[in-house]
């Protein structure tokens, strides 16, 4: 029986699978430019501030979380742009490839992004643009744009994503010090209710930067040169 349709699974184990699905939506690294509207329901722990978000003609709950991480802005970008090693800070993450870096010293590029999802559900796919940009005080923005490419249509199986927005916003500070701003909504598709996804919005970026407080830390990064 196909995942997607086992609905007496998904009734059995609804918060577990709601949980990772939430997770995993906010876990889109390379996303659009938000038009949201006040942010409300702050929660803040471990020094990350998580706020749930009304976005604008949508019933979809979006986010905002922000964190000092302690890090120089390069070994961040660096994290974020290290596609391969994706799924050792963002959970549940199949694969990120970027497919076409051929503009990449402009800080553009090209992704397909797999989310491995919990059994009952359907894997989720997407292509995205990617765009990145600083101005003269060193501010660095990842905006992106849903994308297609005829080397990854749709597959049997797979849930294609078509609606999601966000961005990341880099901010240096002093001491080698970088605040990080995320800030995103997605909806999944399929056989989810949006209920579901709104309940465990505000989680997944919270884990997700905790993670990246580690992630950033690894000597990978601290030579990493920024494309521009």
């Amino acid at each position: 029986m196909p995942k997607e349709n086992n609905l007496v699974a998904l009734k059995k184990y609804p918060m577990r699978v709601v949980k990772i699905l939430a997770g995993v939506l906010a876990g889109i690294a390379f996303t659009a430019q938000l038009s949201l509207a006040a942010p409300s329901d702050v929660e803040t722990k471990d020094g990350i501030t998580v706020w749930k978000v009304p976005t604008a003609n949508s019933a979809v709950v979006g986010f905002k979380a922000q964190a000092v991480l302690s890090a120089p802005i390069n070994a961040v970008v660096g994290t974020i742009m290290d596609t391969p090693n994706a799924s050792e800070w963002i959970p549940n993450t199949g694969f990120i490839q970027m497919i076409d870096r051929s503009e990449f010293s402009q800080g553009k590029a090209k992704l397909y992004y797999l989310i491995d999802m919990p059994f009952p559900l359907a894997d989720r796919d997407l292509v995205i643009n990617s765009k990145m940009s600083k101005n003269p005080s060193g501010i660095i923005r990842i905006d992106n744009q849903i994308a297609s490419d005829s080397r990854y249509p749709a597959k049997p199986g797979v849930v294609r994503i078509n609606q999601y927005t966000g961005s990341w916003l880099l901010e240096p500070l002093g001491n080698s010090k970088t605040r990080v701003t995320l800030q995103g909504d997605a909806d999944p598709g399929g056989a989810i209710p949006i209920w579901a996804t709104n309940l465990f919005v505000t989680k997944q970026p919270t884990d997700m930067l905790k993670n990246m407080r580690e992630q950033v830390k690894k000597s990978r990064y601290s030579d990493y040169k920024i494309p521009f």
